[in-house]
């Protein structure tokens, strides 16, 4: 996705990998994902599910989100591999996922809630 563009995806399928920076809106719900997700320097809010009918859990390969602005929702997913969640400002939830690899939640500002979740990995929570 181009800088300033918003993407709102709910419950489709995408075959590879799905790659934002500057967006103005990244909002994932009810979608399974088959590549790395990479989001990065996002202006607006970033959710990949919220836990309620409305967005419901994904399932998705893995995840890499660092530098977005307006804060970070990533609530009741399944990911295959590794997730990262890092230098985000505007707060920053990634509770009740499950994780079948590691987990990193580290230098975003406050506030920050980062448990529960289910890892296989290992972790580095803020």
């Amino acid at each position: 996705m181009k800088p300033g563009g918003a993407l709102d995806i709910e419950g489709a399928t995408v075959s590879g990998k799905l790659s934002s920076s500057g967006a103005a809106l990244l909002r994932i719900c009810g979608a399974h994902i088959a590549g790395l997700i990479k989001a990065s320097g996002g202006s607006g809010s970033l959710v990949i599910g919220e836990g309620t009918s409305e967005c419901s859990a994904n399932t998705l390969a893995g995840a890499t989100i660092k530098g977005n602005k307006a804060g970070v929702l990533v609530d009741g997913n399944v990911f295959g591999s590794l997730v990262k969640v890092e230098g985000n400002a505007g707060g920053t939830s990634v509770t009740n996922n499950k994780v079948h690899g590691s987990l990193t939640v580290t230098g975003n500002a406050q506030p920050v809630v980062d448990r529960p979740n289910e890892v296989q990995g290992a972790s580095k929570l803020q």
